[in-house]
């Protein structure tokens, strides 16, 4: 009797321990094989004060916050995750205002960007812009930056 209590009770704290522990890995199902590693950055650069606060988001639907001052190693903060559907919306967006844009550098003393880098198909793209201004250059971008600020908040 003894045996089979301790063997329940070494069950039950097992399962609790290894379920705790786990962490929801989400897949997105838009990406293709090449494109499983793709990393997204989007932040604000100050030249005045040498900072670079920035985001990432990986394939695994985690959102990272980046703090980098004068010339330092960047802090890393884990912000939270957001569903394979909320990614994959932003990954259609990303590609249409890459497409549509193709190319923005217009950097100031504070410049919001936004990065979009898939090594696996050797695809590095960078949009710099200066936040105080709105024009058809930088509209697209202006509001993906937003969409992606907006996706820190419902990260979990």
């Amino acid at each position: 009797m003894k045996n089979l209590l301790l063997i329940i009770l070494s069950s039950l704290l097992f399962f609790s321990l290894t379920n705790c522990s786990s962490t929801k890995l989400v897949t997105p199902k838009c990406l293709s094989k090449s494109e499983k590693n793709i990393i997204i950055r989007w932040g604000e650069l100050n030249k005045i004060n040498s900072s670079d606060v920035y985001y990432e988001l990986g394939t695994d639907c985690k959102i990272y916050l980046y703090v980098k001052n004068n010339n330092s190693d960047a802090k890393k903060q884990y912000i939270g995750q957001i569903s394979a559907e909320k990614y994959c919306q932003l990954i259609s967006k990303s590609k249409e205002s890459i497409l549509k844009a193709q190319a923005l550098n217009v950097p100031s003393d504070v410049s919001d960007y936004y990065e979009f880098v898939n090594d696996n198909m050797g695809i590095r793209f960078r949009a710099v812009w200066n936040p105080e201004f709105t024009n058809k250059g930088n509209q697209d971008f202006k509001a993906l930056y937003n969409l992606f600020q907006e996706s820190v908040k419902e990260a979990k």
